[in-house]
């Protein structure tokens, strides 16, 4: 049994007349989100050299850099 069908089986006791379809979808999504994150979005981040909430961003540069090749930029700086 996963967390999210222990915490809905817990309200179910507890507010019987309660819809909890929204707290369950909500919480799978959470864990969707969580096992992305971990498994595909953080290795990429890292292997730039970034982190989620990280105060760099990704900008394209325009002049002799190819407009498809990316470059990871200060956002305060200008292209």
């Amino acid at each position: 049994m996963t967390k999210v069908e222990l915490a809905i089986d817990q309200w179910r006791r507890e507010m019987p007349g309660l819809d909890l379809l929204p707290m369950e979808v909500i919480g799978r999504l959470g864990k969707a989100t969580r096992l992305i994150s971990r498994g595909h979005l953080d290795p990429f981040f890292q292997r730039q050299g970034l982190h989620q909430g990280s105060s760099t961003c990704w900008r394209r540069c325009v002049g002799p850099v190819p407009p498809t090749r990316w470059h990871r930029l200060n956002c305060s700086r200008p292209c």
